[in-house]
């Protein structure tokens, strides 16, 4: 492929208004264009190829997984096919993959639980392992939304990058997540059991007033959250959770079965409850709320908790013997204050980008009731499935980060040649001769021929990464001299036969 035949507008230019380095590299490159206005990576040739060739690796991958390529116009293609193919048991396991808008969608059924669980962690695993194997450090971490867990694949980055993450990074052991990451028990002892005392503590709404008023730490009081299900019922909700955690929406969401959840107001407090915002507590509350616990709340003792009535809280609060819960779960969030759920330490904040999500699927009987397929023993059943998400642009924008070396193995070239003559000097049409008999051998050949600067020719090839860089000028008699770049050989001087004779080292 000729530079000068091809749209690929290489730029010593930074776009305007991008902060993202990996971007600026893409576009400095000639792999792309920013519109700005739109917020959108137009690719050009160069980087169509690049893309491609990110493509076809993952979902080589993922073929060698038993992955499977479709292609439809839907919006859910492997659902749509599957709802009219799915007929018995004998047709599952299954993973379906599509590329589509610039994804790797990956769609898997199975009539075993276990099986679907098994199989997603083995994808996971084998994606992880091939962009490491090409100098990435990719960090897989566990999360819990609204619609349900999910392993997010993730390189660290910042927050000037597009769609960077905020999550927490532990200077100490290393410890990586989200907000929503699990978290673990870790229930706080507080010596032997205490009687139920009731307190006056005036004006105390908040935790620390509240730890100020009864001279306690923050581990050993109680905050009781309400809220409403925003699903036209009003039903409410409580959250126990200990008074130095808060409360994650997303995993209470999940656990309750996707409700959308929000703060109860004021006047649903006082229908149920009374007027005690402020003081809430979950001694005594009404049966027909449903109360859910954090793990860090099940087993504990001695607790300040509000008493349900104006100006005052109870203090020895024991788990079980004063009140209890409906559900016990994870439903803590962390924050920077959060200590670190593996060492202890306190974290700071990290970014991170997402390049890819493995989930379940819930619900599918109510979304899809047609996808279901009858067993050995001739009863309906519906499959078990998982999905896998890879975003091929933060992907090729992470690739770009890495820098030249990493570029190297994602390249859709060999080798790029890289002209050092003017089209007006004899030995030109030598350099021509030379692409063609290097095209010839089936390598994949990148020929700078435009009229350019050497200086802006090399500059370039540095910001495309292409793994063998030959430079063609002249000797000092005369005749067509080659210098060679690679990862691990650099400046090499050779001729026309050494370098032919030698390519395939090179490559």
């Amino acid at each position: 492929m000729r530079l000068s035949s091809i749209l690929a507008p290489t730029t010593r230019n930074n776009p305007a208004k991008v902060k993202d380095q990996r971007l600026i590299r893409l576009v400095k490159a000639g792999y792309a264009v920013y519109d700005n206005s739109a917020e959108e990576i137009l690719l050009t040739p160069l980087g169509m190829g690049l893309l491609a060739q990110v493509s076809g690796k993952l979902k080589e991958t993922f073929e060698n997984r038993g992955a499977q390529e479709i292609s439809g116009n839907h919006n859910e293609a492997a659902f749509a096919l599957m709802v009219r193919v799915l007929k018995t048991q004998d047709q599952l396991p299954l993973i379906l993959m599509e590329e589509k808008n610039r994804n790797i969608q990956l769609t898997a059924f199975s009539a075993v639980e276990d099986n679907v669980s098994t199989q997603m962690e083995t994808c996971l695993q084998t994606c992880r392992e091939a962009l490491l194997s090409r100098g990435m450090r990719i960090f897989s971490l566990k999360e819990v939304i609204s619609s349900g867990e999910r392993i997010a694949m993730v390189v660290e980055g910042d927050k000037k990058a597009l769609g960077s993450r905020d999550g927490l990074v532990c200077p100490s052991c290393g410890w990586k997540g989200f907000t929503s990451s699990p978290m673990g028990k870790n229930t706080v002892s507080h010596g032997g059991k205490e009687e139920l005392e009731e307190i006056y503590t005036p004006g105390a709404t908040t935790i620390v007033e509240l730890c100020r008023q009864l001279d306690l730490p923050p581990s050993q009081t109680l905050k009781t959250m309400f809220y409403a299900m925003d699903n036209g019922t009003g039903q409410l909700v409580v959250a126990l959770m200990r008074g130095d955690r808060d409360i994650s929406l997303e995993k209470l969401s999940f656990y309750l079965g996707g409700v959308k959840l929000r703060r109860a107001t004021e006047n649903e407090l006082k229908d149920a409850i009374g007027e005690v915002a402020g003081f809430c507590g979950p001694i005594g509350l009404p049966e027909e709320i449903t109360v859910v616990a954090d793990e860090s709340v099940e087993g504990a003792i001695n607790l300040a908790a509000g008493a349900n009535k104006p100006d005052f809280h109870f203090r020895g609060a024991c788990w079980e013997r004063d009140f209890k819960a409906d559900m016990v779960r994870d439903i803590a969030a962390f924050g920077k204050d959060t200590p670190c759920p593996s060492c202890g330490e306190m974290m700071d904040k990290g970014y991170f980008t997402e390049l890819g999500a493995f989930y379940f699927t819930r619900h599918l009987s109510e979304d899809y009731p047609s996808l279901n397929y009858i067993n050995e023993n001739r009863e309906k059943c519906y499959p078990k499935v998982w999905r896998g998400t890879i975003d091929l642009e933060q992907l090729l924008l992470s690739v770009m980060g890495y820098g030249s070396d990493n570029l190297a193995g994602w390249s859709a070239f060999d080798i790029h040649l890289i002209a050092a003559l003017s089209r007006e000097d004899a030995l030109f049409a030598e350099v021509e001769d030379l692409y063609d008999r290097l095209s010839s051998k089936n390598l994949r050949v990148l020929f700078d021929d435009r009229d350019k600067k050497i200086n802006s020719k090399l500059d370039d090839s540095v910001e495309m990464g292409i793994p063998v860089k030959v430079l063609a000028g002249k000797d000092t008699s005369g005749g067509m001299e080659l210098e060679v770049w690679t990862s691990e050989r650099e400046g090499i001087i050779l001729s026309p036969e050494d370098l032919e004779k030698h390519l395939f080292t090179f490559k």
